[in-house]
């Protein structure tokens, strides 16, 4: 490979990784009031008042959140719980 292409890869890597820091990806704000204020694929927490996920497996959570569990005992709905 060229030495020019890669040194080219390595500029287009370096600016993704600082566009990426520069938009705050890891201080994403979760809050909201309803559900429309979340993805479609969650919804508002009525407690926490947050966003969280939809899910019907332990496999479609996050680190953060790994469990897939009925949101209340009155509630059927299953969210990702930590």
């Amino acid at each position: 490979m060229q030495l020019r292409t890669m040194a080219w890869r390595r500029v287009a890597l370096s600016a993704l990784g600082m566009l990426g820091a520069a938009c705050g990806l890891a201080d994403m704000d979760l809050s909201c009031r309803r559900d429309q204020d979340c993805l479609d694929s969650e919804l508002c927490h009525p407690d926490e008042q947050v966003c969280v996920r939809r899910c019907s497996t332990n496999k479609e959570c996050y680190e953060v959140r790994p469990n897939c569990q009925r949101l209340s005992d009155s509630d059927t709905t299953t969210i990702c719980k930590p």
